[in-house]
This record gives structure tokens, sequence and C-alpha cells, in this order.
């Protein structure tokens, strides 16, 4: 199961999901600035809202948690705050992700599709080398020594 991790604040979805064997949560950013313009939330939607309930189906969830983080140029200035918030949850594995696909400027309802093109007008992350993804890995490996793994190593520049 991936989830965003917006709704996990809510028992009742904590409790659904619980019935997974492993949960993947997203968190893309370390700092509010960067979640607002990362993932562009609802209103009442905070980086701080997100954790908490993910730290809160930590708790509650007997099999595997893991975070996807994707990397940006923001990202490698965070490995520290990235390292506390995960140091936090304790998950049983972390996956760093490269941006691949295109952002769409506005909403629509195949926005989440791996699509090369998008019936809007998109834009695209700009993204790191797979040499600062790799630093990016071995910096968080040892700031929190939990098992990390990256796509970098599978797609190349």
């Amino acid at each position: 199961m991936l989830t965003n991790g917006t709704t996990l604040n809510d028992a009742a979805v904590r409790r659904e999901l619980c019935e997974a064997d492993k949960i993947y949560c997203k968190l893309d950013a370390a700092d509010a600035e960067t979640f607002r313009r990362i993932n562009r939330p609802v209103e009442g939607i905070t980086l701080q809202a997100v954790i908490n309930g993910i730290k809160a189906l930590k708790r509650e969830f007997t099999g595997e948690l893991a975070i996807q983080l994707m990397l940006t140029p923001a990202s490698l200035k965070q490995a520290e705050q990235f390292a506390r918030i995960l140091n936090e949850i304790k998950p049983d594995e972390v996956q760093l992700n490269l941006p691949y696909r295109p952002i769409p400027r506005e909403w629509f309802i195949d926005a989440r599709g791996n699509n090369d093109t998008l019936p809007v007008p998109a834009n695209h992350f700009t993204t790191i080398t797979t040499e600062e993804a790799a630093r990016f890995e071995a910096a968080l490996r040892h700031l929190t020594g939990l098992k990390v793994s990256s796509a970098h190593r599978i797609r190349s520049d």
C-alpha cells in the first residue's frame, strides 16, 4: 500500500491500513516550506500532521513500514533534518527516489499516472546527479542506521 500520509491521523484509516503486509508512506520534505512547494497540499494538511500520522501508524502497524523519499536539490541540504524525522518514525526501510515524471501545473484527475505527456501544461523537477544521490544515501544511512535503498542505482542520468 502506498500513501501520501495525509489521512493517517484518522484512526479508522489506520485500522484499515493495518490489514496490509507492507505500507509505503511518502515523505518528500523535511521542512514546512519545502512540503508546501513539492506536495501542494490542500489547506489544513501540514508536514507535522503527516509525520504525526506516520508515527501513529508505526505504533499500531505490525507489518513492514517503509518511507519513500523523493530526492530534490532541496533534499541535499536537509539530510540531518530528514535523519531526525526518520529516527522519530523508525521505519523498517527508507527508499530514495529521483523525480522523473512531469508535474502538472494544475490539478486534473489522471495526474498521478506514469505519463510521459500530460494534457495540461507541466513542469519537471530539477533532479540531482546520481553521485549526489549516493552521497545523500550514505549520509542518511550513517545518521540513522536504517536500511536505505536508492532508485538512482536502477536508473542513471
